[in-house]
């Protein structure tokens, strides 16, 4: 199976449960990783808006806030694929950016050390399938070739496993996958 019948496929599995059982199933996937601890006491924290039916990840970020934790949503830019990210707080502004993704309007620019990832689909090695644009591939090549290397936790939905992915040079596995029901460390 191509990478693009799989995000076919993936779509329609990830849309079918999110219609049924996506807001239940996203409440608890964000109670597990607030409790599992995974994330430093430092950390700056790189969220995302959620679109149609990824895993919402808006209560951890809420949490982190609370907690005196600075946060961010990541944006996009016409002519790359790099991710930028903009400060988020609970007064931000957010209109869509280049990839109509939502994203703060302003904000200071800040370096995260830990990614929360939407996925479209994950394997058992750490790897994640998205949407296809690589934007965050992108963004994680260009952290690790500047010597930043921050904590990738890829956000999903049980029923988004696959036995393996087809990999490229550019794939990166996650250093968590949070689904659910459980927590994968690789």
């Amino acid at each position: 199976m191509t990478k693009d019948d799989l995000r076919e496929h993936l779509h329609a599995l990830r849309g079918n449960f999110a219609a049924k059982q996506g807001a239940c199933a996203s409440a608890l996937l964000n109670e597990l990783l607030i409790s599992a601890n995974i994330i430093p006491n430092d950390a700056i924290i790189a969220g995302y808006y959620p679109t149609k039916d990824e895993v919402d990840p808006r209560p951890t970020i809420h949490h982190y806030l609370e907690q005196g934790h600075r946060c961010c949503l990541p944006y996009t830019c016409f002519g790359t694929r790099i991710l930028q990210f903009r400060e988020f707080s609970a007064v931000s502004i957010l209109a869509p950016d280049a990839q109509q993704i939502m994203s703060p309007l302003a904000g200071a620019e800040l370096i995260p050390s830990v990614l929360l990832i939407p996925m479209l689909g994950f394997d058992r090695k750490g790897y994640r399938l998205g949407q296809g644009g690589g934007h965050y591939d992108s963004t994680i090549d260009y952290f690790l070739h500047n010597d930043h290397h921050p904590l990738t936790v890829g956000l999903a939905f049980d029923c988004q496993e696959v036995e393996a992915l087809p990999l490229e040079i550019h794939d990166y596995p996650m250093d968590y996958i949070v689904t659910q029901t459980r927590i994968l460390n690789f």
